[in-house]
């Protein structure tokens, strides 16, 4: 009898896409914002990369937030939007006080009418142009990666966000073991800026066999 060796082959194939796609990634947020700008963000590239590989964490991200805010109309701030994945994930489950913000324009220009009741055009590694303790939750999904946030801006998220409020982000596993977002987390926690609550796996992306670390610590 001859086994199939589909399975194997289906992850040999997405480790190859994994392995092609970050080669060539930008390493700093001044070539990443270039990046989007020219060549992932027109044409919604980006979504359909995102559809191709399984993208699952904006819904997940959106599940995570769904468990500390029940109240519909509090104020969320999508911090590194994107094309809206994670706006339209929490307007599925009756969200409707979102605010986006990404430092793109074309990642902006591409996300979905009536999902934001705000979108912000700006860069999250400087001040935020937001008022303290303003947001009942911050969600930043897919940020902490490659030419993207710095750590500090976990800082600066929960200082934005009310006492008590959910700050949920994600750090693909590649990048999980480069940088010390771990020891990032767990400081703040010790620190009494948040109190920790989940550090959980996400399937992140399953086209391309790359998980992800999702956190929501309560801001203190």
């Amino acid at each position: 009898m001859v086994r199939s060796n589909s399975g194997k082959d289906k992850i040999m194939d997405a480790k190859a896409k994994q392995q092609e796609h970050f080669r060539d990634f930008p390493t700093t947020p001044e070539a990443t914002q270039q990046y989007y700008d020219q060549h992932w963000g027109p044409g919604k590239l980006y979504d359909k990369d995102m559809a191709d590989w399984q993208y699952s964490t904006p819904e997940e991200g959106a599940a995570l937030l769904s468990e500390y805010v029940p109240d519909k109309s509090a104020p969320i701030l999508d911090a590194g939007c994107g094309t809206g994945l994670v706006g339209t994930a929490l307007k599925n489950l009756g969200y409707n006080n979102i605010v986006g913000a990404d430092f793109s324009k074309s990642m902006l220009d591409g996300c979905p009418e009536n999902t934001y009741k705000e979108l912000k055009f700006c860069d999250l590694n400087k001040d935020l142009p937001f008022d303290p303790r303003s947001f009942s939750a911050v969600i930043s999904i897919g940020t902490f990666t490659f030419g993207h946030l710095d750590l500090d801006t976990l800082d600066r998220f929960c200082s934005v966000a009310k006492q008590g409020a959910p700050v949920i982000g994600t750090c693909n596993v590649l990048q999980w073991k480069e940088i010390s977002i771990q020891k990032k987390l767990f400081e703040l926690d010790s620190t009494g800026v948040w109190d920790l609550r989940k550090l959980q796996k996400s399937n992140y992306l399953p086209g391309i066999d790359l998980e992800a670390w999702m956190w929501a610590g309560l801001v203190k």
